[in-house]
């Protein structure tokens, strides 16, 4: 099953903190004072009636909430960590996603320092109050159930709490920590329901409280919170139904009657997205999944096709299939057709130049098994013209997205295979070669 997933910087809005710089020191105890004070001010049956009270309650847990990170900020140089907060108490290297860091312990919390001296995360190992973003929420909810006239305090407070938990989630993100990033995701979304709140309803979160489920690999979940999003027309420009048939099908495994479902939702998403290939893909799997002919998808885009013959995505979406079949020479008139329609669509041209390295692996592997035959020098070239074919569409495709490693990979593994062929080439071979080495390096 094939899972092509938005990169993270376009299917995930990260949150990390971004608070104003107080030189203050943490004063846990107090802290937890407050809480104690306010755990006796709720048990009194008189001041718990008053909103106020838990106005006051939730404060006091944000406060003990951000008692260690409200001084940092995504970014922030190294030396002013330690102008701030002093010296750490311990310096090791950590690794992260294979990427490396320097942990800097402050005893209560850690922070993870990149290579160019930045601050990019934290985790907070001894919390002031545990679960304290928790009660703040229950408290400004009480405090606008005693009395509605405090919308302006716990609209504000409850707006900080929203902050905090998508700064929370992009932390544990970074953390790769997706459990817990799904769970402060989702909490933003219902606090943007919550009346006290009385704000937009929190689409994206509850979009990135799906994706992070579905790496969390919990599919139940992310399957629910996906569908939520899809009720609120939070589509992610189709690939929502890309995440949310992963999830689909990693939650029902073998069961093919409870996979076919999934073609309902994705049939949606082929109406409301014709020309993403993400859904295409997900379709084309699930009618193999299934046992069914994927060619059924094609009579679907090309109805579309036929309504709006100029819509270049309609043409992407039914190349994307016929590719999927193999019917390479379908898919190359179906690209040919978008950059007819829109000539700086960069994909459609990266897309040809793929077809027809395909078309010449295919070729390739049949003429290797005439080695030694009379036509096999003239059926060499045959591939060799074909991979040359490929070289101007890869051109024109780095031309319109010059920063794409991927086309430039591709000029230098087809212009290393025909080197031979012209000094042209080999000029070419050169250029490429080396701008993907300083590309990589990058």
């Amino acid at each position: 099953m094939k899972k092509t997933f938005l990169t993270i910087a376009a299917a995930l809005v990260m949150c990390l903190p971004t608070f104003a710089q107080q030189q203050q020191k943490v004063d846990p105890a107090a802290l937890q004072k407050k809480i104690e004070k306010s755990d006796l001010d709720v048990a009194n049956e008189k001041k718990a009636a008053k909103a106020s009270t838990w106005v006051k309650r939730a404060e006091a847990m944000m406060a003990a909430e951000n008692a260690y990170t409200s001084q940092i900020y995504d970014n922030m140089e190294a030396n002013m960590v330690q102008l701030m907060l002093g010296k750490p108490k311990g310096v090791e290297d950590a690794t992260i996603e294979n990427t490396p860091y320097l942990k800097m312990n402050y005893g209560a919390f850690n922070l993870y320092i990149s290579s160019d001296q930045k601050v990019k995360g934290w985790e907070v190992v001894k919390p002031v109050y545990e679960g304290a973003i928790d009660k703040a929420i229950e408290a400004y909810g009480k405090a606008y159930e005693l009395d509605a006239k405090m919308l302006k305090k716990t609209k504000l407070g409850l707006q900080n709490v929203a902050n905090t938990l998508g700064k929370n989630a992009g932390n544990s993100y970074f953390l790769r920590d997706f459990a817990s990033a799904a769970d402060y995701f989702e909490k933003a979304y219902e606090v943007s329901l919550m009346p006290a709140a009385e704000m937009p309803v929190d689409t994206l979160s509850i979009f990135n409280a799906g994706f992070t489920a579905y790496f969390a690999k919990q599919y139940e979940r992310s399957v629910k919170d996906l569908l939520i999003a899809e009720q609120y027309g939070y589509y992610q420009e189709g690939d929502l139904y890309n995440v949310l048939y992963n999830s689909f099908r990693s939650l029902c495994g073998e069961d093919k009657v409870k996979l076919a479902e999934a073609k309902e939702f994705l049939l949606r998403g082929l109406k409301l997205f014709p020309g993403n290939a993400n859904v295409i893909t997900c379709l084309t799997d699930l009618y193999l999944a299934l046992g069914e002919n994927p060619e059924a998808v094609v009579p679907m885009v090309q109805e579309a096709i036929a309504k709006e013959p100029e819509n270049a995505m309609l043409w992407y979406g039914l190349g994307a299939i016929y590719k999927e079949l193999k019917k390479y020479d379908e898919a190359m008139s179906a690209f040919n057709k978008v950059v007819e329609l829109n000539p700086n669509n960069a994909l459609a041209y990266y897309y040809i130049g793929n077809l027809y390295v395909l078309k010449g692996d295919e070729l390739n592997d049949q003429v290797s098994n005439s080695w030694g035959s009379e036509t096999y020098k003239e059926d060499m070239q045959r591939v060799l013209n074909l991979y040359g074919q490929s070289i101007a569409p890869f051109e024109k495709a780095h031309e319109l997205m010059p920063q794409e490693i991927a086309f430039v990979e591709y000029l230098k593994v087809v212009t290393f295979r025909l080197r031979n062929e012209s000094p042209e080439i080999q000029a070419k071979f050169d250029k490429y070669n080396e701008l993907f080495k300083q590309m990589n390096a990058q």
